[in-house]
């Protein structure tokens, strides 16, 4: 497998011929592109070609082919953009017998008498698991001493087999997974050799892939990489264990601000169900409902934040969410106790006024005893 890759065309061959007319060559290993522009009244000589199949895409103006038939019979016609000549092993010429320049694209490749044309058609191949984390092999390697060796040599690692198999049961529906135990038998033994090409052949495995050309190698999905970066390198791998150490606190610390937000969101619903109870009456409609919630929530976000929610979005247009969504631990906790308290308060008869002064001062209250201990675990 090879990157993809753009050839730009101050990288090709240019050439200006006698009569003017230039052309830029992409030479490929088993093919070849070239970009044409004839001049005005411009004539190719005869020629044929002996094994090469030629194709040309017309992009611009009108080409006159001229060629001679099998019956040894000179013919003409013409082609214009977006027309393609196939020439095959013609005898024929170009000419630009206009005013205008003519731009053509040629596709010349060596056929070999077979009809690729259901290979051509099925080669494309959908991958599930995410192509871009694809990785070179033979890179990691390159400046090693004896670095392809050293491929094989991991290959041959029964616990190398073993992690290749468990990965290709995850990912690959069409592992064969009795090739694979067979494998597994003949692992570890001094006889035992086993190529990329070998595996992948006996196993239809897809994690791991030799490419041939100009752009061959070895190449593996990042997980299997990484496996083998940890094989050749201990460093490596005491870089990975201490990574994943590094996510899992992050992972962790993430988890508790989830679990506050979480328990925010559970209290509301004590909150809510406070107010069921003690501040809607009877025949209310579910505007009218939804008008009481939204003010008791208000009540608690101005309390904490100074602000109600319509005022923040107003103040924040491209953040998504609401303002608890951006809300700190601290905030979170402070916010969770309150609406406990309101619920109680609310219970008591308090009016809105009311628990809102006292709703603010507990705020300012707890949110410096909680913003002091954070200051007091920074030192």
């Amino acid at each position: 497998m090879a990157d993809l890759e753009v050839i730009h065309e101050k990288d090709s061959i240019h050439v200006i011929k006698e009569t003017g007319t230039e052309v830029n060559y992409y030479i490929f290993d088993e093919a070849e592109i070239h970009l044409n522009r004839i001049m005005p009244h411009t004539v190719q000589e005869w020629h044929f070609h002996e094994k090469i199949d030629e194709n040309i895409l017309i992009t611009k103006g009108k080409l006159l082919c001229k060629y001679v038939d099998c019956n040894g019979i000179e013919k003409s016609c013409y082609a214009v953009k977006n027309d393609i000549v196939r020439v095959h092993h013609s005898v024929h010429t170009f000419e630009n017998d206009t005013d205008e320049i003519t731009e053509f694209v040629v596709f010349r490749f060596v056929p070999d008498g077979t009809d690729k044309r259901e290979m051509i058609k099925t080669d494309k191949k959908v991958v599930k698991h995410d192509h871009r984390n694809i990785k070179s092999l033979t890179d990691m390697v390159r400046k090693m001493q004896n670095g392809p060796a050293l491929i094989e040599t991991w290959l041959r690692n029964k616990n190398t087999i073993e992690f290749l198999g468990i990965w290709e049961e995850m990912y690959n529906a069409d592992f064969n997974i009795t090739a694979y135990e067979e494998i597994m038998l003949e692992a570890g033994l001094n006889r035992f050799i086993m190529s990329v090409k070998q595996w992948v052949s006996r196993t239809n495995s897809k994690g791991i892939i030799a490419k041939a050309g100009r752009y061959g190698g070895t190449y593996a999905y990042k997980d299997i990489a990484f496996e083998f970066a940890s094989w050749l390198s201990p460093q490596f791998k005491l870089y990975l264990i201490k990574e994943f150490e590094k996510l899992k606190k992050e992972e962790q610390a993430l988890l508790g601000w989830t679990a506050k937000r979480e328990l925010a969101k559970i209290n509301y619903r004590i909150h809510t169900d406070a107010i069921k109870s003690n501040l809607i009456p009877p025949e209310l409609t579910s505007q009218q409902t939804s008008v009481i919630y939204a003010s008791e929530a208000d009540v608690l976000n101005m309390a904490l934040f100074g602000m109600t929610a319509r005022q923040w979005r107003n103040n924040n247009p491209n953040k998504k969410g609401n303002i608890r969504d951006y809300a700190s631990i601290n905030e979170l906790i402070c916010i969770s106790n309150m609406e406990n308290i309101n619920a109680v308060l609310i219970e008591d008869g308090l009016s809105q006024q009311e628990r809102l002064i006292k709703l603010n001062k507990i705020a300012i209250h707890q949110m410096s005893i909680l913003e002091e201990q954070a200051l007091k675990i920074l030192q």
